[in-house]
């Protein structure tokens, strides 16, 4: 009875539990990523490889997140391609190595899988969201763009989320994955109990500020931007910055010179409250750069300070560390500069 008591709250609990996360490919899998302890594992989510047509140009390509595979690639020839695009020839449009795995939002599940250094700088984007209403999950080419990105969208009920995955039953047996259900969904309830994280949407017109359910919070005065981080960096997460070398949308963060990550769209991700800490990820730089700064309230630094915390760990991908007492959290907001003024 206190078992089905338990499930039951459960069934209260996960609709609206919300998880922030950074995802790693994992060592023993490359089709397996662990988002902070939770797997996301597209094994069994189709029988690879997959061929998905491009029938607005007659094209079609072969993809295998999980296994290494060959691309009759003139250019690439090598066999850790993810998904080989058969058009006038054959291209890699993207290694199966490092893939990035980018979270977009968790209640239902959305999430991003991006495959890099194709043939002639080619790559590739997957974008997954959980649908419960499709029991057989769907994967389609939605285009390229831009020029020489590839994109598909997956959807279904099980396409790889934790705790909905396709052949756990056949394999384990009725009353072995029963258990394993009932053991997931009790960590499951523990992460729920432990964690306040969640999932924050930036302002219309100030990507300064971002709502977390009514509770806002704001880095406009936390710094006086654009502010120059390592003598390499310089951060605009307000206005934006317009990146010597690079073309296109404004920049949050220059590295040298490059977008290393996008003003649009920045990912706020609350991971606690007491005391806060919270991250934001601007994504989508050059060669598809990312920045993530992890914000940290602490009473011994009375003044904000930020280093850079190393880089490259994934591939392009930089990392910094703001801490201080006031970072813009609520009922704390550092006075200085407005940038909108």
């Amino acid at each position: 009875m206190a078992r089905l008591v338990f499930l039951a709250a459960l069934a209260v609990l996960l609709p609206v539990a919300v998880f922030g996360a950074q995802c790693a490919q994992s060592e023993e899998s490359m089709c397996v990523f662990t988002c902070n302890g939770t797997m996301f594992n597209l094994t069994d989510v189709f029988k690879y490889p997959v061929t998905i047509a491009d029938d607005s140009r007659g094209y079609n390509y072969e993809w295998n997140p999980c296994e290494y595979q060959a691309c009759k690639d003139e250019i690439e020839p090598g066999e850790d391609c993810a998904i080989c695009q058969k058009a006038d020839r054959y291209y890699n449009c993207g290694h199966i190595q490092q893939a990035v795995f980018l979270m977009q939002q968790y209640t239902p599940f959305m999430w991003k899988i991006q495959y890099l250094w194709g043939t002639d700088w080619r790559m590739t984007e997957f974008t997954f969201l959980v649908d419960k209403n499709r029991d057989i999950p769907t994967v389609t080419f939605t285009g390229e763009d831009p020029y020489l990105q590839y994109n598909f969208f997956v959807t279904g009920k099980c396409i790889g989320q934790p705790y909905c995955n396709y052949g756990v039953a056949a394999q384990m047996g009725v009353v072995n994955a029963n258990m394993m259900t009932f053991a997931a969904l009790f960590l499951l309830a523990i992460s729920i109990c432990l964690s306040s994280a969640e999932q924050c949407l930036p302002k219309t017109g100030n990507p300064c500020k971002f709502d977390c359910n009514g509770t806002e919070f704001d880095i406009s005065h936390v710094f006086d931007y654009p502010y120059n981080i390592d003598n390499n960096f310089m951060w605009c997460p307000c206005k934006g910055c317009i990146c010597e070398y690079s073309k296109g949308p404004k920049a949050a963060v220059c590295q040298s010179g490059s977008n290393a990550g996008q003003l649009q769209d920045p990912v706020f991700i609350l991971e606690r409250t007491d005391p806060y800490l919270f991250t934001i990820e601007y994504t989508s730089g050059l060669s598809y750069r990312i920045s993530i700064f992890t914000f940290i309230v602490s009473e011994d630094y009375p003044k904000p300070n930020i280093v850079f915390a190393g880089g490259s760990n994934p591939i392009l991908q930089y990392n910094f560390q703001v801490t201080g007492k006031c970072l813009g959290q609520p009922d704390c907001k550092t006075k200085g500069p407005n940038p909108f003024h």
